[in-house]
C-alpha cells in the first residue's frame, strides 16, 4: 500500500469519527485565532512582496490568496473567506 492510501484511509476513517467537545472546542478557537493573525498581517512582510511577486498570477482561474478577502469575492467567485474551495 502506498503512503498516500494509507493516509486517504485514515482521513477517511477520521472524517466519520466524533470529537470530542473539548477537542472541537479547541480546533474552532484555533480557526478564529488563524484568521485573528492573518488579517492584521497582509500589509506586512513578507505579504507585500508576495503579492509583487504574484502579481502576473493573481486573479486569473479560481486560486486566491489570504489578500483577495480585501474585496467582496475572490476570483474562484466563492465569498470571503471560503474562496479556497
Amino acid at each position: 500500500m502506498h503512503a498516500t492510501e494509507t493516509f486517504a484511509r485514515y482521513a477517511t476513517e477520521f472524517r466519520q469519527a466524533r470529537l470530542d467537545d473539548e477537542v472541537l472546542h479547541h480546533a474552532k478557537r484555533a480557526v478564529i485565532d488563524w484568521h485573528a493573525a492573518l488579517f492584521p498581517g497582509l500589509d506586512v512582510a513578507p505579504m507585500p512582496q508576495l503579492r509583487a511577486l504574484l502579481a502576473d498570477d493573481l486573479g486569473r482561474g479560481r486560486s486566491c490568496t489570504a489578500a483577495s478577502a480585501l474585496r467582496p469575492t475572490c476570483p474562484s467567485g466563492w465569498p470571503m473567506p471560503t474562496c479556497a474551495r
